[in-house]
């Protein structure tokens, strides 16, 4: 198991990462909109072996992997958990603030906010789980998109050594 302190900075880097995927993903939102994507199931129903779908179209309870291309994440491949996959969504939490936050604050509000629910969802705390969590998070353009007024933290669980996972991990406890 590594220690308290080691999984402290793994998880930092990791918020670090998913913080720079943020902005990567801020991107994706127009994409959905000018392909028509968001909605979710716009993939085939087969899930299997996976199914394509826009990022924004993932709700709690599904597992996946993410699909990129050069520069931007703009779908992912939701598979049925019991099918080796990288991620695992736990929770959505949608902000209420009345501006965006900025970044920084946002990817804050993001951490404490899938705290708990991580605890929740796995039975053990992150920091004793060989699970970990990180998030998807609005950025200032996806916020300020008139069509789109994206609010919404997406949580997200992950194996600490980022091997795949099979099964859910809901109610796992370890």
């Amino acid at each position: 198991m590594i220690s308290t302190d080691s999984k402290f900075w793994v998880r930092a880097l990791s918020v670090t990462a998913i913080a720079a995927a943020g902005l990567v993903l801020s991107g994706c939102s127009l994409l959905s909109q000018v392909t028509g994507g968001g909605a979710a199931g716009t993939g085939n129903d087969d899930t299997s072996e996976g199914t394509e779908d826009d990022v924004f179209s993932l709700v709690p309870g599904d597992c996946f992997n993410e699909e990129t291309n050069a520069d931007t994440i703009s779908t992912v491949d939701i598979v049925e958990c019991s099918v080796p996959h990288k991620w695992e969504a736990f929770e959505s939490i949608i902000m209420n603030d009345a501006t965006y936050p900025g970044e920084e604050t946002t990817q804050a509000q993001a951490d404490d906010a899938c705290n708990d629910p991580f605890t929740a969802y796995v039975g053990l705390g992150w920091d004793e789980s060989i699970y970990d969590y990180s998030f998807y998070y609005p950025t200032e353009d996806t916020w300020n998109d008139p069509t789109l007024q994206d609010r919404e933290i997406l949580c997200l669980a992950f194996a600490d050594d980022e091997s795949m996972i099979t099964g859910s991990i809901k109610g796992a406890n370890k």
